[in-house]
């Protein structure tokens, strides 16, 4: 009804939107009831409300017009210790490349967990949606974002767990993601009952894994690459946390602390390019996220 109202009027929209969450929801409108089918968090649901928007369209003859998803996130739950993972930041990556040049623009909800402080809940993580925590502490969800702002103007390729973008002709930039889906024992729980004890059992695969690319038509000579991982044990504010003992709260020292351990690790390697050819070889962990630079 709505296309069809701007598909009728005298004035055209610059664009349309909607917002995507994972949630499959049957309503009963005579009950004005409302009930959960599924919830497909490690699954492509953005893209497939994408399709299901393109297809309407298609429906009602509207013309071509820029789409804009002005709110999305893969949990609504302000307490489900999921949302602080690095679990999240792989699940959001793969959303992410999958809408790659099929929309305009994807507005993330939201920055700050500062919304969800609530009286029940004093820790300085609470599994809250945000991508920095109340004291400003960066999540691997907020360095999925970080990496993704790094991709080039033109993209090379995309796959299932990887897009290749360029900003010259020698440069090129990597963004790698290894997401994990949840097993049988994640669907016995609601989201607000996953704390931190329960996340590393509620994944199906535990497997690293290898990727191997050939990047051609570069020049001749040694490429500097620069590889910058998040990992369970690189950059995540749950492991930091943990290692100081899950502490109820954090005084500045320790918020200070943690703002200088909760960033990516670094690592410089140098590769020799022949016949205007590099092999790169690169292998990751279980919800593991990386940002690649060959310059």
């Amino acid at each position: 009804e709505r296309l069809l109202f701007w598909k009728e009027g005298d004035q055209k929209p610059d664009f349309l939107s909607f917002m995507s969450y994972p949630y499959r929801i049957e309503t009963k409108e005579k009950l004005d009831t409302y009930k959960l089918l599924e919830m497909k968090v490690d699954q492509k649901f953005i893209k497939e409300d994408l399709e299901d928007y393109k297809l309407v369209m298609r429906q009602v003859d509207y013309p071509d017009t820029p789409i804009w998803i002005t709110e999305w996130n893969t949990s609504l739950s302000e307490r489900n210790s999921y949302n602080d993972s690095c679990a999240k930041a792989a699940h959001m990556l793969s959303q992410m490349t999958d809408l790659a040049g099929e929309v305009e623009g994807m507005c993330y909800w939201s920055i700050s967990d500062c919304h969800a402080r609530y009286f029940d809940k004093k820790e300085p993580l609470v599994g809250a949606t945000g991508l920095l925590t109340k004291d400003g502490l960066c999540k691997p969800s907020y360095y999925a974002y970080e990496f993704w702002s790094f991709v080039g103007q033109k993209v090379i390729a995309k796959g299932e767990d990887y897009l290749i973008s360029s900003r010259s002709r020698n440069e090129y930039n990597l963004i790698l993601f290894h997401p994990q889906k949840f097993n049988e024992i994640y669907r016995t729980y609601t989201e607000n009952e996953i704390g931190v004890k329960e996340l590393p059992y509620i994944f199906e695969n535990r497997e690293r894994k290898r990727y191997s690319f050939l990047l051609k038509n570069l020049q001749n000579g040694m490429k500097k690459i620069s590889i910058y991982h998040i990992c369970e044990e690189e950059g995540n504010i749950l492991a930091e946390w943990g290692k100081l003992g899950y502490l109820d709260s954090l005084n500045q020292f320790e918020t200070e602390y943690l703002k200088k351990r909760c960033i990516p690790r670094m690592e410089v390697i140098r590769r020799k390019v022949t016949n205007q050819n590099l092999k790169l070889e690169l292998e990751l962990e279980p919800n593991e996220i990386c940002l690649v630079f060959v310059l």
